[in-house]
């Protein structure tokens, strides 16, 4: 069955593997090693996929944004 993972969405973009899904895992090839990839990082549709990669992106852009103000505030005397 193919899945959808979106583990490394950020660095390598949305994975397209063909995996075994049970309970909450699936379990897939990823160059030539056996994953186990936890629910919520894999989805069986690629709109469900986008989302989360959707999610993901924009969680990191305020995280940056919080990391760059932090930075702005910073006086050195």
């Amino acid at each position: 069955m193919k899945v959808f993972i979106t583990k490394y969405a950020l660095s390598m973009g949305i994975l397209a593997r063909e995996g075994n899904p049970w309970e909450d895992y699936v379990s897939c090839d990823f160059n030539g090693r056996k994953l186990l990839i936890g629910k919520g990082d894999w989805h069986l549709t690629m709109v469900g996929a986008v989302d989360k990669a959707e999610s993901m992106r924009l969680n990191k852009i305020a995280s940056l944004e919080r990391h760059i103000n932090k930075l702005k505030a910073m006086v050195f005397e």
